[in-house]
């Protein structure tokens, strides 16, 4: 992973805070996303942002998976971040273990929304391109919640008592039914309809970050 941030001490901090995670290695730390090396392979980015500028400057166009860690108070458009590299969203007082639990999500491919902005983020939400018209089916419903929570497709379909390939085929018809083009898009949905909650932060509630399966 690389840290991005302005100020060296902040990144002499996060780096400090990370230093006895065996599973996470810091490989550059840089003032700006441009000046991240190319030629590195990097599961994550960390961009910290303690002055809250992102809400006032938009997020640099970027290829690499982000994680922000900004302000409990912050006021960033959540939702058009989301719809870019960044996949993960946390407050500047998270501790050395939500941490690395929160890169190994990001790196395994799946989002984490911090408790703090889950609230936020259902606000700044609009209808989605689904309207209020649209009825999903008791499985279809029991997918979404699946995949709210991090589920694998091959957990779903055990939970289900269903084959995989049948939780495949649930999940086609949500993004169908409900205009999601992708999983970031799918669990921003599955916030609205109340399939992701808040809980207490030790470790980070699982029903606020998604693993996605291999579909």
């Amino acid at each position: 992973m690389a840290v991005v941030a302005a100020a060296p001490l902040t990144r002499a901090g996060v780096c400090q805070l990370l230093a006895d995670q065996p599973s996470v290695h810091v490989v550059d730390t840089t003032a700006s996303l441009g000046h991240l090396d190319p030629r590195l392979t990097l599961d994550v980015v960390v961009l910290v942002d303690p002055e809250d500028r992102l809400r006032a400057e938009p997020l640099p166009a970027h290829r690499r998976p982000l994680l922000l860690v900004v302000p409990k108070d912050s006021r960033i458009n959540l939702r058009e971040v989301l719809k870019g590299r960044v996949r993960g969203i946390v407050s500047t007082s998270i501790g050395a273990a939500d941490l690395r639990w929160v890169l190994r999500v990001i790196a395994m491919g799946g989002i984490h929304i911090g408790h703090e902005y889950v609230a936020d983020l259902r606000d700044q939400l609009d209808d989605g391109g689904y309207g209020p018209d649209v009825v999903l089916t008791p499985r279809e419903t029991q997918t979404l919640h699946a995949v709210a929570q991090g589920l694998t497709h091959a957990q779903a379909a055990r939970r289900l008592g269903v084959t995989e390939a049948t939780v495949n085929t649930y999940v086609k018809r949500l993004r169908a039914k409900l205009n999601a083009g992708n999983k970031a898009e799918l669990t921003r949905i599955a916030i609205e309809r109340g399939h992701m909650r808040t809980r207490s932060p030790h470790p980070p509630s699982p029903v606020t970050s998604v693993v996605p399966a291999t579909a």
